[in-house]
């Protein structure tokens, strides 16, 4: 007769084995499930590194409508199997250019845009008003291009299974998707701007709303907006006009020590400000001699409406040719010499002792913009079409800036309308 303890011992061993076999399957599936895991993360690394080198060469023009794909695809593949997924290289299965729209409720929708925009694609385009309109930059009919999706795999050489391998599998299939988006520029970087001074971006832009390159220049008075004196020290609730202490201490002081936001409002003051522009005429003075162009990048302003609070919209890079402080000395102030804007055109010199002659002079030569006219001689009406019956003003406490001002690019991050000017650094959005 079989001994019931002997019995008992054998039963306890087989449960004992069948325990022994499920403990080891759950690890080696846990062992399959972490290596899945971290080969889709590394997998999402390599996607969302193709995707934003990608997307930093989407555009070769500032309008955004040049489209560099093939260099897109090139960067983005680089940086996408540079990576490896559990040891293997990356595969990319697609590189698509195309357009990333922003739902209300978070998230979004990214389409391929099969062609470039039109060179005037932004104009009169924005992201606000009817979500339907092609005019919104949000909506994909607008045919705003701003997304670089890739996605990277591994189907070639799945990763490595495991446990999997007794149910038949050899490998999992995987594979990662990822957006990134580069919009307008939204911010302006600490000390990218120069001088407590915003140009309005009414004197930027033509009566088509287009980026017309200086119209005026000429500062403060003036009988319409140019420009103001800014504080470069934003706050979420403009508190009104700048203080004269405020902007004094900012002029050539290293420029906006914070990050200023595009669409968040800046103290501005329209006044002459006589401590700030006393400030600024000796650091021109100190800076160039009265000999050279002296260049700064500076905010633009939306003044139409917004006084003295305006919100940020943009920068500017402009080029100071010549500051006025007293009117009455023309004789002896009126520039004599000054190097152009271009140093390969040489430098302009007049040395006349009569300052108007010197200062019409000037004028003329660097086609200076918005100064008013005033009668060479009072019995001859000024012929706008013939210089020799005119002069020009030479007002007091103005600075007058050279036609050549160019949109600037802020190095903020991705955000709003900046003249069409794209930001230099996507983000992912996928």
């Amino acid at each position: 007769m079989c001994n019931p303890r002997i019995r008992q011992r054998g039963a306890t061993f087989v449960f004992w084995l069948f325990g022994l076999i499920g403990l080891l399957g759950v690890g080696a599936l846990a062992l399959d499930g972490n290596n899945i895991f971290v080969g889709a993360s590394e997998l999402q690394n390599a996607a969302d590194a193709g995707a934003l080198a990608g997307a930093r060469e989407l555009f070769d023009d500032d309008d955004g409508s040049v489209i560099r794909r093939g260099l897109v695809n090139t960067r983005a593949r680089e940086a996408a199997t540079a990576n490896n997924a559990r040891g293997d290289a990356v595969e990319v299965a697609s590189v698509t250019v195309g357009h990333w729209s922003f739902e209300t409720g978070g998230g979004g929708t990214f389409r391929a845009q099969a062609s470039d925009p039109p060179a005037d694609n932004l104009i009169g385009k924005s992201f606000s008003g009817d979500p339907s309109s092609c005019d919104n930059l949000n909506n994909f009919c607008s045919r705003d291009v701003n997304a670089v999706q890739v996605i990277t795999e591994r189907r070639g050489t799945p990763v490595q299974a495991f446990f999997g391998q007794i149910l038949g599998f050899d490998g999992y299939n995987t594979q990662a998707v990822s957006v990134a988006y580069r919009g307008f520029s939204g911010s302006i970087e600490p000390e990218e701007v120069d001088q407590p001074i915003a140009i309005c971006q009414e004197s930027l832009l033509d009566s088509n709303g287009d980026f017309s390159q200086c119209s005026v220049g000429q500062f403060i008075p003036a009988t319409t907006d140019t420009a103001r004196w800014a504080n470069l020290e934003q706050n979420e609730t403009c508190g009104g006009a700048a203080n004269a202490s405020d902007l004094r201490s900012q002029v050539c002081a290293g420029g906006n020590s914070d990050r200023i936001l595009f669409g968040l409002e800046l103290q501005t003051n329209d006044g002459e400000v006589q401590s700030a522009f006393a400030g600024l005429f000796d650091c021109w003075e100190d800076e160039t001699e009265k000999t050279v162009p002296w260049n700064m990048v500076l905010p633009v302003i939306a003044c139409a409406g917004n006084r003295p609070c305006a919100p940020v919209v943009g920068t500017v890079s402009v080029s100071v040719l010549w500051i006025v402080n007293n009117n009455n000395k023309i004789n002896e102030d009126a520039p004599r010499m000054m190097r152009y804007i271009d140093p390969n055109d040489g430098t302009w010199s007049n040395s006349s002792t009569d300052g108007q002659v010197r200062w019409d002079d000037f004028i003329r030569s660097f086609n200076i913009q918005g100064l008013e006219k005033i009668a060479k001689d009072k019995k001859v009406p000024i012929n706008p079409a013939d210089p020799s019956t005119y002069s020009f003003d030479y007002p007091q406490k103005t600075i007058f800036f050279a036609p050549d001002c160019q949109p600037a690019e802020p190095g903020g991050l991705t955000g709003v309308r900046n003249f069409g000017i794209r930001s230099l650094i996507p983000v992912l959005v996928n």
